[in-house]
């Protein structure tokens, strides 16, 4: 059975795990795919390019709007060359938390 993407690892910190494919079409969400590892991760498309840290930007900004919180929330805490990568966001309210659970139930994960 595979996990969530959504983990709780302390007092107002969370991670997402996410697989990006970058240069495609625009940014956008589209649903969950299960690594080799049973995890499941949120499939991220952006615009941005694999070079030069532009797809981590764009990877944060999409998730960012598509959850409704403050990108500056959001940072790659491991995979920065990978496409397999792993989002911390630091919460500072239940809104936000409520916000991003609301976005990971919506992917039927």
């Amino acid at each position: 059975m595979a996990s969530s993407p959504l983990r709780e690892v302390s007092q107002g910190k969370v991670l997402l795990f996410v697989h990006v494919t970058a240069s495609a079409q625009s940014d956008k969400i589209a649903g969950t795919i299960v690594d080799a590892n049973s995890v499941n991760r949120i499939k991220v498309f952006t615009v941005q390019p694999a070079h030069s840290g532009k797809a981590n930007s764009g990877v944060l900004f999409t998730l960012a709007k598509y959850i409704g919180i403050p990108k500056s929330l959001l940072a790659i805490k491991s995979g920065a060359a990978s496409r397999l990568k792993t989002v911390l966001i630091e919460v500072r309210t239940d809104e936000q938390m409520c916000k991003i659970k609301v976005f990971c139930d919506s992917l039927g994960s």
